[in-house]
């Protein structure tokens, strides 16, 4: 490929990319951290508070609540709960009994009265969890529980998210219809004139060689003898 043909096409390429880049829609999404920090965990399965949410979502679309848990120091083992006011204190309450919860943790007889939002028993590697069936003006409680003798410290981060709309990924104003329309027709000019430019160049070749056969059948014609 010649290379001003090359240029050519990459031009109309880029303008062929931005031009897309100017009708695609996608959505955008407005996010709030509401905690972003590491929790220690106390051990032997006392409950660990670290956030407390008042959510507000009416009118909001596509609305999401996630809690990220990542390493801190070390490898962890705990279990999450998301819970509201009133389910967090039935599991202090019926954790607090000690050896007698043990049999219905985390889902036996006591516990499934608790509704959970979200609840990961066994967590034991980073993940992000999405609070589901959310419901506004009520606030929710989010605990960790260590049933270990020791206390374990991960990184938690809490946030919402949700979607304000749609926009294309390259604003169409007057600057950017500009640069795609320069790069189309500098590339479609480039195109053109080198298919010119090849064409006049068959034509020169072919015109050569029929005047150097007229000359050649000239020169034979004058010094041969005539029969």
């Amino acid at each position: 490929m010649k290379p001003k043909l090359g240029v050519a096409l990459l031009l109309m390429l880029i303008s062929l990319v931005l031009g897309i880049l100017c009708n695609v829609k996608l959505p955008f999404y407005e996010t709030k951290v509401f905690f972003d920090n590491f929790v220690t965990v106390p051990p032997r399965g006392e409950p660990a508070n670290f956030c407390n949410l008042t959510l507000e979502f009416d009118g909001k679309e596509d609305y999401h609540v996630t809690v990220e848990i990542s390493y801190h120091q070390e490898p962890f083992f705990l279990d999450f709960w998301a819970v509201n006011e009133t389910g967090y204190g039935l599991l202090e309450s019926f954790i607090s009994w000690g050896e007698t919860f043990k049999e219905d943790y985390p889902d036996g007889r006591s516990f499934n009265l608790i509704k959970a939002y979200a609840k990961i028993i066994n967590l034991t590697r980073p993940e992000k969890i999405e609070l589901m069936n959310l419901e506004s003006n009520i606030t929710y409680c989010l605990t960790l529980l260590n049933f270990w003798d020791n206390q374990q410290s991960v990184w938690v981060k809490v946030e919402e998210s949700y979607k304000i709309g749609t926009r294309t990924l390259l604003e169409p104003n007057f600057s950017t219809i500009t640069i795609i329309a320069v790069t189309f027709f500098i590339g479609l000019y480039l195109t053109v004139s080198q298919k010119s430019a090849k064409a006049h160049r068959r034509r020169l070749k072919g015109f050569r060689y029929k005047s150097s056969f007229l000359l050649m059948k000239k020169i034979k014609e004058k010094h041969l003898p005539s029969i």
